[in-house]
């Protein structure tokens, strides 16, 4: 044994002891509290799981609607649905914000659902159980609301100003693009040009100042739109709001002079007019001269009012005026 052996192994035996013979401490008293027998013991609140998906229960709503598709994306805001209106007789795509009504608009679109906004209270859609039936009289345009086109379309946006041969409903919501408020003009000047004489022409709304949703209109959103009374004769010729044209009402020669004016603007995509009064139109100008491919070309008539041909279209509630839908 080395000497560096001889005293490393007293010292660890010294450290052994050390630790080993050191008393255990006395354990510490906690004073106790006196134990009620009588009462019962506390009771622990249960555990709810939450799901991550779970949302508050939304009433369904009671518009006449159907829901036909949904299209989701990872944006919000280009996300779409496709809607029956059994009130309305139309299909149309909506957006997030649109309004389906004055007062309700889309909050949100889901997968499974639409959720509606009417005020500070939210309305749930969801798809039918049962397929959805088809009466023939629905009016479905897939391409009459271009939800791109709206992308900055009302930045340079103007105001149809006063002029000779119309008037304007209300100056606040005329608002177009500037190919649309040139297309008006051109179509009023054509008219009075014709020489007819007549009350002057009533023109409606086109769009808000800054575009978007314009209840209770389903377009007129982006400043291609616009809404023109028909030329009537009698009592309600020269009456400013919108009036139906009935058969006996109907200037049919003045008003198919004015809707000749706006498609020889060449910037006419639809013109929405009432199916019945297609026909007097239609057999006033066909009496004009106007040869059968052109009637063809121009006129839904006589094919059925869910054709989906000719220009000149019906939509229901265009009794009282005709809408213009311009391309841009």
């Amino acid at each position: 044994m080395t000497h560096h052996d001889g005293v490393m192994r007293p010292l660890l035996l010294v450290v052994l002891l050390a630790a080993c013979g050191q008393p255990e401490p006395a354990p510490v008293e906690v004073p106790s509290q006196p134990l009620d027998v009588g009462a019962p013991a506390p009771k622990a609140e249960p555990v709810v799981p939450v799901q991550a998906d779970e949302v508050p229960a939304i009433v369904p709503t009671d518009l006449p609607l159907v829901l036909m598709a949904t299209m989701v994306g990872e944006d919000p805001t280009r996300s779409r649905a496709t809607v029956q209106d059994e009130e309305r007789s139309s299909i149309t795509t909506y957006a997030v914000g649109d309004s389906v009504r004055p007062g309700v608009e889309i909050a949100a679109i889901q997968r499974d659902a639409i959720v509606f906004r009417r005020g500070d209270s939210e309305e749930r859609l969801d798809f039918p159980e049962e397929p959805v039936a088809m009466t023939g009289r629905e009016v479905f345009y897939p391409d009459f609301v271009d939800f791109d086109a709206r992308v900055n379309s009302m930045d340079e946006a103007g105001q149809l100003q006063p002029g000779p041969g119309y008037v304007i409903k209300r100056p606040d919501n005329a608002w177009g693009t500037p190919r649309t408020v040139t297309a008006i003009q051109t179509a009023a000047k054509r008219y009075l040009d014709r020489g007819l004489g007549g009350p002057a022409v009533h023109v409606g709304d086109i769009s808000k100042k800054s575009g978007g949703p314009f209840p209770p209109h389903l377009s007129h959103q982006d400043g291609r739109d616009v809404d023109v009374g028909y030329v009537l004769q009698g009592d309600v010729a020269d009456v400013k709001r919108f009036v139906t044209a009935t058969a006996g009402r109907l200037d049919v020669v003045r008003s198919w002079a004015l809707l000749d004016a706006f498609l020889g603007t060449e910037r006419v995509r639809y013109i929405f007019v009432d199916y019945g009064l297609q026909r007097l139109l239609y057999e006033h100008a066909k009496r004009e001269g106007v040869e059968e491919d052109r009637l063809a070309e121009l006129f839904q008539y006589p094919r059925g009012s869910a054709a989906a041909k000719g220009v000149i279209r019906h939509w229901r509630g265009h009794a009282n005026h005709f809408h213009v839908r311009f391309r841009e």
